[in-house]
């Protein structure tokens, strides 16, 4: 049974019909040779192959977020990028309806060339993006360090907070190597300073978290 694409179940008035289910295997190979065979520079590539993903459509859900991440492999593969640093999905979900209008230009009209510039304008804003946050967030840590000048094993918990902006004490005892009751202060200490805020309001296996660095990463 095909997947329909909107605006409801009827295949009469679905905007978009995937490859039937019987002829996805075939398409699938097919487009990892695609992959494999790296037709056009590396960028170009990659919106291609993303348009034939979605195209392909092989999965019942997921598939919008299993591109995004064959975005993030291709890119990693060519060495335009070594850690997983872009969020495409914020670009695609704020330019949803044109993300959508885009790819069925390609396929009613082949128009590519929208659709390519679209993707590359995706990845260089994102990219942007990164590295702003990046800059803000090394500025920001080196604020928080700061003002623990004596305090060593406060400032272990500080760098462990970006990279897991949500706090527990068993995991900062973990990553950081430091003794349960150095951890235990640490994090009252961050409290007392508004770094982190207390989330379960429970006596034990709290869970806090780090205001500011989720407000630089979660914002759009």
């Amino acid at each position: 049974m095909p997947v329909l694409i909107g605006p409801d179940t009827h295949i009469e008035s679905a905007r978009f019909v995937p490859a039937n289910p019987n002829s996805v295997p075939l398409l699938l190979d097919q487009l990892l040779s695609y992959i494999r065979s790296g037709s056009y520079p590396p960028l170009i590539d990659i919106a291609i192959t993303h348009y034939q993903f979605e195209t392909i459509h092989p999965f019942r859900d997921g598939n919008g977020r299993l591109g995004r991440l064959l975005i993030m492999l291709q890119l990693y593969h060519a060495n335009l990028l070594s850690e997983p640093y872009l969020y495409l999905s914020a670009y695609f979900n704020h330019y949803r309806t044109e993300y959508f209008d885009r790819l069925l230009a390609v396929s009613q009209h082949g128009e590519w060339e929208p659709w390519i510039t679209f993707v590359l304008n995706a990845i260089a804003e994102q990219a942007i993006d990164a590295c702003q946050c990046g800059v803000e967030l090394v500025s920001l840590r080196s604020e928080y360090r700061s003002r623990f000048p004596n305090s060593p094993a406060v400032r272990d918990v500080i760098d462990h907070l970006f990279e897991e902006p949500y706090l527990q004490a068993a995991r900062a005892i973990e990553a950081t190597g430091r003794s349960r009751q150095a951890v235990y202060d640490a994090i009252e200490k961050l409290s007392d300073e508004r770094i982190i805020e207390e989330l379960t309001d429970k006596e034990r296996n709290r869970v806090y978290e780090a205001p500011d660095i989720l407000v630089l990463v979660e914002s759009p």
